[in-house]
């Protein structure tokens, strides 16, 4: 079409209309990925707060025991509440503890249980067997069939088959132990002793140590291994 002019429309003309006057998305309804969780947020205060607690909160820490999602959901629904642990924990330490001194506090409070760190497999079953200790000072009608027992005893199956040693998993067997020789549960104590003896030989434990501490292993670790030690002589001649 000659003598008609040619419009071509540019990049400009295809951009959407911008309102000058419409507000700002709200800060409260925007989606910020970048925000940490609970976890997250305690981990950066200690480390910046305390180095010296941030780095014993992750002392001895198995890198292959730090998830958490490997912790069977009947367990997590009985230990691994919000407030659970730190309950468990109390009343452990008001009931148990002053006649049974084998799990240091200070290891419990700033290493198993520091917000820094999810909690361990191992450490789970310490809890739920702390916690399954405790409950004997309350009236349970049917202790071989409680929940929490039976929990126990499956999850410890587990961790045997999955091939955990640890101290964690000593002490929980220990307790679980004298849950059963308590309520006259045989031969299930018998068997529970005689588990954890192996355990803590498989550990170096014994009269004549096989195998020396941990390079960083403290005064208070190694009185803790020795107080264990002699809890499973003391339980055995019991049982």
């Amino acid at each position: 079409m000659q003598g008609q002019a040619c419009i071509y429309r540019t990049a400009r003309n295809s951009e959407p209309k911008v309102d000058d006057d419409a507000p700002l998305p709200s800060l409260a309804t925007s989606k910020l990925d970048l925000v940490p969780d609970r976890e997250g947020k305690a981990m950066a205060a200690v480390r910046f707060l305390d180095p010296e607690l941030f780095q014993r909160s992750l002392k001895g820490t198995p890198l292959t025991l730090l998830t958490a999602n490997r912790v069977p959901r009947y367990v997590q629904n009985l230990v691994m509440g919000r407030e659970t642990p730190l309950r468990i924990a109390t009343e452990y330490y008001q009931l148990v503890h002053p006649w049974l001194p084998i799990i240091s506090k200070r290891k419990v409070y700033e290493r198993l249980l520091s917000p820094l760190v999810p909690i361990r497999v191992d450490v789970a079953f310490l809890l739920l067997c702390m916690s399954l200790l405790a409950s004997s000072y309350k009236e349970i009608e049917d202790p071989d069939g409680s929940l929490e027992y039976r929990a126990a005893v499956q999850y410890f199956t587990e961790i045997q088959r999955s091939g955990i040693v640890t101290p964690e998993v000593l002490q929980g067997c220990i307790l679980l132990a004298i849950y059963e020789w308590g309520h006259a549960i045989y031969p299930a104590a018998e068997i529970s002793i005689g588990t954890s003896l192996r355990y803590a030989l498989s550990l170096g434990m014994g009269w004549n140590k096989t195998t020396q501490g941990a390079l960083d292993s403290t005064w208070a670790d190694e009185e803790e291994e020795r107080r264990t030690w002699w809890a499973i002589y003391v339980i055995e001649r019991l049982v």
